[in-house]
């Protein structure tokens, strides 16, 4: 039967999808909590992530394929560019299909490279695609049918923690990261009382209304935490502690603890919050997303501890790997605590466009000869 692709635009329409959604993420194997409707749908009161563009591919009345993707609005060295890429936050992203992949990926890529489509577009990014050739080669493959041109780039890796109790974890470890610890176990041992407040969907009853009330706790704690930590100073990257991703946090923790999927610390030091770790369960993977700690309490590495309390409860509830998500610049301190790093690719695509013409010709031609040109770092920069 011929593949039908729908475009969803709308964030009811994600709501409306949601069973078909879910049963095809089960049937697809996927294990990626951003992937999941309800973090889809919470990306709604992010404003910098634009109009959802979701691709939703049918094979009758089966839902068979999805791309959840956004489209969004601005510029690049003066350019206005609109651009599409993944919505989600997966450590790696990638086309969800439960059958008939390729047909299902071209009929995807077809529609968006459509002539006449009614969201023309000057860019497309696939970022923190896995490196698997088959999958890169039917990429390509599809955009010269289309006479687009993809460029590749190494992106940030993708790391992940295997989880055994701490004991066998650490001797895993480097004598300079087991010195570190204890180092600052004791620094942590300083400071007098230090206690732990946890919301886990292994232990606490969403329905009850002191786990919501701990949980809105923690969540408030963690802000102002957050806006003592150099997270809460930048503007690179969400932090828990900005105003305008506050209505984010709150859906996307309230959802998953409804799903008992959730896993919350903050550590404190007396009553100051000087660090908290979200997370998120879903089969036997525990997703690390945010970890945060204040910046005067640093020499004592309450990140760190975190790090530590957050292994030995995925060790001790069966879970069997830690995801860090990908390692991006700032966060190399990552690399200490992984197991083992996977590479990604991103893929960046211009469109036909006057103004994705201009941009490719900036972004891909003329930049990277005047860094050349200056002496600098002549790698091609693919982010607009």
């Amino acid at each position: 039967m011929t593949i039908a692709i729908k475009e969803i635009n709308t964030y009811s329409g994600i709501e409306e999808l949601g069973p078909a959604w879910l049963e095809l993420r089960q049937a697809a194997g996927d294990r990626w909590v951003c992937n999941h409707p309800a973090w889809i749908r919470a990306n709604q009161f992010l404003p910098e992530v634009g109009s959802p563009l979701i691709l939703a591919a049918f094979d009758g009345d089966t839902l068979i394929g999805l791309a959840p993707m956004c489209i969004k609005e601005e510029r690049y060295r003066g350019i206005p560019l609109r651009r599409i890429e993944f919505i989600s936050e997966s450590a790696t992203n990638d086309f969800l299909v439960r059958e008939r992949r390729e047909e299902v990926v071209r009929a995807m890529l077809d529609r968006l490279c459509a002539q006449g489509r009614e969201k023309t577009w000057d860019v497309l990014e696939l970022s923190r695609m896995g490196d698997e050739e088959a999958n890169l080669g039917l990429i390509r493959e599809t955009m010269k049918d289309h006479r687009l041109r993809p460029y590749e780039v190494e992106d940030f890796p993708h790391g992940t923690i295997k989880v055994d109790d701490w004991d066998t974890y650490i001797r895993r470890k480097s004598k300079k990261f087991r010195e570190d610890v204890r180092r600052r176990a004791r620094r942590l041992d300083e400071l007098g009382e230090i206690r732990l407040l946890r919301y886990s969907g292994l232990e606490d009853e969403y329905d009850e209304p002191e786990s919501r009330e701990k949980l809105d706790r923690i969540l408030r704690d963690a802000i102002e935490c957050s806006r003592n930590s150099w997270q809460g100073k930048t503007t690179v990257g969400t932090a828990v502690s900005d105003e305008q991703a506050y209505h984010f946090f709150r859906e996307l923790t309230h959802s998953f603890a409804a799903m008992d999927m959730l896993l919350f610390h903050v550590l404190y030091a007396g009553d100051v919050p000087i660090a908290f770790d979200l997370s998120f369960m879903e089969g036997q993977m525990l997703l690390d997303f945010k970890i945060g700690y204040h910046q005067e309490y640093r020499r004592a590495g309450p990140g760190a501890h975190l790090y530590r309390v957050v292994l030995e409860y995925a060790s001790e509830n069966g879970f069997e790997h830690v995801d860090q998500m990908s390692i991006e610049q700032g966060q190399e301190y990552k690399h200490r605590w992984v197991d083992e790093l996977r590479a990604t690719k991103r893929i960046l695509v211009f469109n036909k466009t006057m103004n994705g013409s201009l941009a490719r010709f900036v972004m891909q031609g003329l930049a990277p000869r005047v860094k050349r040109f200056l002496g600098k770092d002549g790698s091609q920069q693919v982010s607009a």
